[in-house]
Order: structure tokens, then C-alpha cells, then sequence
């Protein structure tokens, strides 16, 4: 299930995300968690085809786009943000969602990550973003 820690915790790569966002008179607080291991081995280099999403990644060698785990987790919330009742192609109503989302993740973002956060800017305006990596252990 997704958000289950990885059985190695020698080198634990997630994305962690804390999101508080509104929508006229609803709220949700919720915290968002990714492994790689959420996706499975197949899914590393198959596009899921007909699942809904909300963010554009970009395919290229070596790397997992959508499958990354901040990816993931950026369409976890936008999924969230859209069940509160947002039409997903409303400027109007992407504009009218407040609130915020920290991130943090042990993963150095790849370009699909990084044009995703751009993204969601983007879509929503009004939801204040903030992005930290740590790479590595803190001894190091």
C-alpha cells in the first residue's frame, strides 16, 4: 500500500508532503508519504495508460517521470484537491483553493518532479508550495 516504509531503512528514499488546503468551507490537513517501492517493479517503466492525472510528466532515460515519488506525491494532493469539489479545468476554481503544502524528500527531483511543482503553481495559484531535499545522511 502506499506510504508503507521500505523493510531496508539503511537508505530510505520517500517524499513526504504535509498539505493544508481550503476551499470555501472545506478544509482538509492531511499528510502524503511515497516510496519507490509503492509502484512496484512493472510500473517503472510502463505509463499507467488509462489512470487519471492531473500532472504532464516528461519520459526520459534513466528516469521513473510519474513514478518518482514526489511526482506522486504532488498528484496525491491535486487528487485531494479535486475531491473537495474543484473542476480540475476551472481557472476560477483552481484559483479559489488557499492553503499550503510542505515537502520534503530524500530524492533529488528529477525534471518531471520539478516541472510538477510548476505545475501545481501554476494550477493552483492561491496554495503556497515549499520544496526541501536532503540527499544523503546527515553524518555524511
Amino acid at each position: 500500500p502506499p506510504g508503507k516504509a521500505p523493510d531496508d531503512a539503511s537508505r530510505v528514499e520517500y517524499t513526504a508532503a504535509e498539505a493544508t488546503v481550503t476551499l470555501a468551507d472545506r478544509t482538509f490537513h492531511e499528510w502524503f508519504v511515497r516510496y519507490p517501492d509503492d509502484f512496484g517493479q512493472d510500473c517503472l517503466s510502463v505509463d499507467d495508460g488509462g489512470a487519471q492525472t492531473f500532472l504532464v510528466a516528461c519520459t526520459l532515460p534513466g528516469r521513473q517521470g510519474r513514478h518518482e515519488t514526489t511526482f506522486a506525491v504532488l498528484e496525491d494532493i491535486c487528487s485531494k484537491i479535486l475531491d473537495l469539489g474543484v473542476q480540475s479545468r476551472s481557472v476560477e476554481d483552481c484559483a479559489a483553493v488557499t492553503g499550503s503544502v510542505e515537502i520534503f524528500s530524500s530524492v533529488i527531483p528529477c525534471l518531471s518532479s520539478v516541472g510538477a511543482m510548476w505545475q501545481f503553481r501554476t494550477r493552483f495559484p492561491n496554495v503556497t508550495l515549499e520544496f526541501a531535499e536532503q540527499v544523503g545522511s546527515i553524518s555524511d
